[in-house]
């Protein structure tokens, strides 16, 4: 699961590739997500830095207070 159930998210999984567990020295998480038609996931804001790689479809991602349309190839930081 991506969260526990709750209205900031719908139709969203995730895989964890690598964590800090049961690495506590990596740096960096490896994550992977799929986000269902009509899906999306919560916003937030992290101190650690994110990196967004769309590998198939497309979405809109919010950076601050602006959105910007992603699709297919597109990477975010």
């Amino acid at each position: 699961d991506y969260k526990s159930p709750a209205d900031h998210w719908r139709g969203v999984s995730r895989t964890e590739i690598l964590a800090e567990n049961p690495r506590p020295t990596l740096p960096f998480h490896v994550r992977y997500f799929e986000i269902e038609p009509g899906g999306f996931s919560s916003r937030g804001h992290h101190d650690h830095e994110h990196v967004v790689m769309v590998v198939q479809g497309q979405g809109t991602v919010w950076l601050g207070s602006a959105s910007k349309e992603i699709s297919e190839g597109d990477v975010v930081h």
